[in-house]
């Protein structure tokens, strides 16, 4: 299996599809990861769309959909009663153009 690093992009404007827009207009929000499949991002005031972009180790890179986030909250007080020993992802799944959470329960 070959091992993939990846890095998290933001900017107030959608570059679509293309990686070859993405690395040089956008923000890095962080350096090349490893092994990993989280990432946290700090509260905005303005609408910002986020891409991950991911390399092998002979430098062949790809990328995520972009995904666009509007104005949020950090949330501390929520319950999921029930819920433990599980994973959740966040994404638009119903394209309506806000973001869901799917949780997945063990």
């Amino acid at each position: 299996m070959i091992p993939l690093e990846y890095r998290v992009h933001s900017s107030t404007t959608s570059y679509e599809d293309s990686i070859y827009a993405w690395e040089p207009l956008s923000t890095a929000l962080s350096g090349w990861i490893s092994n990993t499949n989280t990432f946290l991002i700090s509260n905005s005031n303005e609408s910002h769309y986020f891409v991950v972009i991911v390399r092998d180790t002979t430098g062949n890179k790809a990328m995520y959909q972009p995904l666009k986030m509007g104005t949020f909250s950090h949330m501390t007080d929520i319950e999921l009663t029930g819920v433990s020993y599980g994973s959740s992802a966040f994404g638009d799944y119903d394209n309506d153009g806000d973001l869901d959470i799917l949780i997945n329960r063990f």
